[in-house]
């Protein structure tokens, strides 16, 4: 339920851009890919050398 109202945050039009950057970066700690809890890049490439696949499942990790 959390993770939807931030999602719904962050798609809202009239959302405030500050509103939608706090829950992006909420939602981004609650996944394990910011803050202390930050998980490792799996194999630690450069974002500009990723395959399509290879970023379609870093998004299907985020999206859990």
């Amino acid at each position: 339920m959390i993770r939807l109202t931030l999602r719904q945050i962050m798609t809202d039009p009239t959302a405030p851009a500050a509103a939608k950057a706090q829950a992006a970066r909420t939602l981004a700690e609650m996944v394990g890919q910011l803050g202390r809890n930050a998980k490792p890049p799996s194999d630690g490439k450069p974002v500009g050398s990723l395959t399509r696949a290879e970023i379609m499942a870093e998004l299907a990790s985020i999206e859990g």
